[in-house]
């Protein structure tokens, strides 16, 4: 789940990559999850409900999501597979 806080910062970007999307552009929100086999990403709505609306807001308008596990060791972090969404 993301965010651990509340994130206005985090809220700002997601809603300057819709702009982009109304400018023409492709945009992408990329969530790297620093753990292996995790079943799914999804927002934490109780540290931040506006941050989870705001993903379901701009999927429709055509941003696209994508969440990743990744293999952690001491001296690296290497993305892994794709991880299912759940908003």
């Amino acid at each position: 789940m993301f965010p651990d806080a509340p994130t206005e910062r985090g809220l700002k970007h997601l809603n300057e990559l819709s702009e982009s999307v109304d400018d023409g552009y492709d945009a992408y929100v990329c969530f790297v999850i620093q753990m292996k086999d995790v079943l799914y990403f999804t927002p934490n709505y109780r540290t931040h409900y506006e941050f989870g609306e705001a993903l379901k807001r701009i999927t429709k308008k055509g941003v696209n999501l994508i969440a990743l596990d990744c293999e952690v060791t001491k001296d690296s972090i290497t993305a892994g597979n794709l991880v299912g969404i759940i908003l």
